[in-house]
C-alpha cells in the first residue's frame, strides 16, 4: 500500500504471517487504516499490527485464550493429565486429613467443584447418568491468620522514622492475634493443591471420622 499522506509519501507493507496466523481483512496486513477524508491513517481497530492469531486447535481467530468449548475441553484434559502424571494416587483413607477435608473435581458443579464428602459426588453422578471420576483431588486449607509485625509497620507509618525501635511487646500482640484468629469460624478456605489423587471408590462410605471432629 502507497499512500500520500500530508505531502509525505509513506510506504505500508503488510507483515508475513507464522504458524497460527493470518493477514487481517480489514487492513490487508499493515496495521493501519487510510481515511482519505481526512487525509489520515490510524492504527487499525480490529488487528492494531495487521496479524490475525489463530487458534491452533480449530484455527479460529482468537484474543488471548481460545474460548471455543471443544478447544477449553481440551486445554483442561491436557493441564489435568500434566498434574496426574506428578501426583500421589493413594486410597482416601491414606491420606492427610488436612489435604481431605475439602476435595475438589471438575466434575462437580456446586460450591465451584468442592465437596467434603466423595459419597456425595459419587451420588451426584449416579443421580445425573454421569461417568464417575476415577480420582479427586486434594485441597489446602488456608486459615485466617493476622501477623503482628505488619500491623505494628503500618501503624508506624505516619509516625517518626525512628517508631518502630519503640515499640514493645510485638510477641504479646501476636499471641493475642493467633487466640483471636482460632476463635473465628466460616473463615477457613481452600483451594486445590493437585499434591494427592485420591482414588474413588464407587461403594464410598466415610470411615476417617477422626478428620471431622
Amino acid at each position: 500500500m502507497l499512500e500520500k499522506i500530508v505531502g509525505v509519501q509513506i510506504e505500508l507493507k503488510p507483515k508475513i504471517p507464522k504458524e497460527n496466523e493470518k493477514l487481517c481483512d480489514i487492513c490487508g496486513g499493515v496495521g493501519w487504516l487510510y481515511d482519505k477524508k481526512r487525509n489520515f491513517i490510524e492504527k487499525c481497530y480490529v488487528c492494531y499490527d495487521g496479524i490475525i492469531h489463530l487458534c491452533p486447535d480449530c484455527k479460529q481467530p482468537k484474543r488471548g485464550v481460545c474460548i471455543d468449548s471443544e478447544c477449553r475441553n481440551r486445554r483442561d484434559i491436557a493441564e489435568e493429565q500434566k498434574h496426574l502424571e506428578v501426583a500421589v494416587r493413594v486410597k482416601y483413607e491414606d491420606v492427610p486429613c488436612e489435604s481431605k477435608i475439602m476435595m475438589y473435581s471438575n466434575i462437580y458443579p456446586y460450591n465451584e467443584g468442592y465437596f467434603s464428602d466423595i459419597e456425595e459426588l459419587v451420588d451426584y453422578c449416579l443421580d445425573n447418568e454421569i461417568s464417575i471420576p476415577s480420582y479427586v483431588w486434594s485441597t489446602q486449607e488456608t486459615k485466617l491468620s493476622m501477623d503482628a509485625r505488619s500491623i505494628i509497620e503500618n501503624a508506624c507509618d505516619e509516625l517518626h522514622e525512628n517508631a518502630m525501635d519503640n515499640i514493645e511487646g510485638e510477641e504479646e500482640l501476636q499471641k493475642f492475634l493467633d487466640a483471636w484468629c482460632a476463635k473465628q469460624s466460616g473463615t477457613d478456605s481452600y483451594t486445590v493443591d493437585y499434591k494427592y489423587a485420591i482414588k474413588v471408590d464407587h461403594t464410598f462410605k466415610k470411615t476417617n471420622k477422626e478428620c471431622y471432629p
